[in-house]
C-alpha cells in the first residue's frame, strides 16, 4: 500500500481549510487543476484532493474514477509502461488518492510520435483517457509511467 492514513487526512484537512498555499514544512503542491489539486506529502506520496462541491449529487468524482482505472489496468500486461501505483483512502465519505511520486521526464514532442500509438492501445483495451503528454513520465528505466488518468 502506498501512502499512510495520517497523511491523507492531513491533506484533505489542507485543502479543506483552505491552507494549500500556506502549506506546513514538508508538504508541497505538485499540480492543480479546476477539479482537485496534487500535494507532495513528508513521505514523498502524491495525495490528490478534489475540491469540495465540484461532483453533482450522484456523480462519480475524478478520484473515484482514477482508482477504478488503476484497479482495473493492473489486470492487462502492458511492456514498458504503467501506471503509478495507487491507493485509495476515504475519509469522511471523501476519497483522496495516494500515488506514487515519480520522478522522470515529461515526453517532448517528438517522443509522443513514438508513444502515442502505444497509448491508443492502452485507451482501447481499458477505457483509460486523458493521456497527453503532460500526464506521462519517461523514468529512469525508460518506463513510461501514466501519472494522471480518469475513465
Amino acid at each position: 500500500m502506498i501512502g499512510t492514513l495520517e497523511n491523507a487526512t492531513k491533506a484533505l484537512d489542507l485543502v479543506r481549510k483552505g491552507l494549500q498555499y500556506n502549506l506546513p514544512i514538508g508538504w508541497d503542491i505538485i499540480g492543480e487543476g479546476s477539479a482537485r489539486i496534487a500535494l507532495l506529502g513528508p513521505d514523498s506520496v502524491v495525495y490528490k484532493v478534489e475540491y469540495d462541491g465540484f461532483c453533482y449529487e450522484g456523480e462519480e468524482s475524478q478520484m473515484e474514477s482514477e482508482y477504478r482505472a488503476w484497479e482495473k489496468f493492473g489486470d492487462i500486461p502492458f511492456v514498458g509502461i504503467r501506471l503509478a501505483e495507487c491507493h485509495k483512502f476515504v475519509i469522511e465519505n471523501t476519497p483522496v488518492n495516494a500515488m506514487e511520486y515519480v520522478i522522470g521526464t515529461t515526453p517532448g514532442f517528438k517522443d509522443m510520435k513514438d508513444i502515442r500509438h502505444r497509448t491508443y492501445e492502452i485507451e482501447a483495451a481499458t477505457g483509460i483517457c486523458d493521456l497527453h503528454r503532460h500526464n506521462l513520465l519517461i523514468d529512469s528505466n525508460d518506463d513510461i509511467v501514466i501519472i494522471d488518468y480518469g475513465l
